[in-house]
């Protein structure tokens, strides 16, 4: 038997399946298959015109556009991307496409991108897993959108190999480290933004986002409704990172506290959508002016270099540890999911596992409860019945 060439298609019949079994077979040998129910084997004709249909389409894609990977991924991050990403996430995807991809496999014609290629490119990029990961990751957006308008059978993205990330243990302030570090940011100018990463889990881009119209004294709660992220040397306000990142906070004593004397040391009373923390100068600050000022306070408090999403990370444990439910900790911290909360702070679990477990053997080792039955002895006196009318009191026997 004659073996099929590239674009010659295949029509057989499934017996134990009643099926129509429908293949054609691309250019570079890749074999495509769609399946027909017939019971009778009857309709083969409407196989036949699926097969018909089935190779215009393989010879259609077969037939390149000569579109490159660098043409069809610019028009990608600008038409698209840019449409649905948050500024800070769309500069790093630049990034990466501009250092890692398109040196690459720019040139390359998009259907023609193999994952072998691909993979070398990424065995190429001398960084770490993380790194290696991410410029998977945006290559897969890209061409997981070029799947889905038809441009590309596949996605060879998800085809390769990449390195497992180590794992890294969380940092976090303990209960004492928590309070000295407290006590140590009394003196700084950035005190109540410090206050807001440990006592309210705010991200670094909520607290520099927020107004002062989100805080209310009264009822003692902010709310966090925007972020402020750091674009190169500009400034940008945004939307929280995800839907249930806008919310409302209650804030503890010594956040309301900080708040207050930020506001009070004010020489001009500020407008309501004024930033809360903003320089000198009127500006907002920088992201890396704040970790200079908390690596001051870390020195001052004689603790150890931690980055400002840390102090977040310490919110989250100190209520983990205090027993706060995780479903309460997922709100306040404004996850997306609780199996964020949990897959984050797991290294909180083991010191509570050890607690809960240590309660069940107290609850299950104690002595039952003895029960006695007192005894008591029953005197029971008989007294004569007397006979009615007599009126005389009988005489004893």
């Amino acid at each position: 038997m004659r073996r099929r060439d590239n674009n010659e298609g295949g029509l057989t019949y499934d017996d134990t399946r009643k099926r129509w079994v429908i293949t054609a077979t691309t250019l570079d040998g890749r074999r495509i298959y769609k399946y027909r129910k017939d019971r009778d084997k009857k309709d083969r004709d409407t196989a036949k015109e699926i097969l018909r249909q089935l190779l215009d389409a393989v010879n259609a894609n077969d037939t390149s556009s000569g579109q490159t990977l660098q043409e069809y991924i610019n028009y990608w991050f600008s038409e698209i991307a840019s449409k649905k990403l948050r500024p800070l996430t769309l500069q790093r995807y630049k990034g990466v496409i501009e250092i890692y991809i398109l040196p690459a496999l720019g040139d390359l014609l998009i259907d023609k991108v193999t994952p072998d290629q691909v993979q070398t490119m990424l065995n190429n990029i001398d960084q770490a897993p993380g790194t290696v990961r991410y410029v998977r990751a945006v290559l897969s957006s890209a061409l997981a959108e070029a799947v889905k308008r038809g441009k590309l059978d596949r996605n060879v993205a998800q085809m390769v190999t990449v390195p497992r990330i180590p794992f890294k243990e969380t940092t976090y302030l303990d209960v004492r480290q928590s309070r000295r570090f407290i006590r140590a940011a009394r003196t700084h100018s950035l005190d109540a933004l410090f206050c807001l990463g440990i006592g309210v889990g705010l991200r670094l881009g909520e607290a520099l986002g927020l107004r002062w119209c989100d805080v209310d004294f009264r009822s003692g709660t902010i709310k966090v409704v925007q972020t402020l992220q750091n674009i190169g040397n500009e400034r940008v306000i945004g939307e929280t990172k995800t839907g249930r990142s806008r919310r409302t906070l209650p804030l503890p004593k010594f956040c309301k506290e900080a708040l207050q004397r930020r506001r009070d040391s004010l020489a001009v009373k500020p407008a309501d959508d004024d930033l809360v923390f903003l320089t000198s100068a009127g500006t907002s600050y920088n992201a890396n002016n704040v970790l200079r000022a908390l690596r001051s306070v870390l020195k001052t408090a004689k603790l150890p270099k931690i980055r400002f999403h840390d102090l977040r990370h310490s919110c989250a444990s100190l209520l983990l540890a205090l027993g706060e439910s995780q479903r309460l900790i997922m709100a306040i911290l404004g996850h997306s999911s609780i199996g964020v909360s949990m897959n984050t702070y797991s290294h909180v679990m083991p010191a509570l596992e050890n607690e809960a477990m240590n309660k069940l053997h107290d609850t299950l080792s104690k002595e039952p409860l003895k029960c006695r039955l007192l005894k008591r002895t029953v005197v029971l006196t008989v007294v004569p019945k007397q006979k009615t009318g007599s009126g005389k009191t009988p005489e004893p026997a």
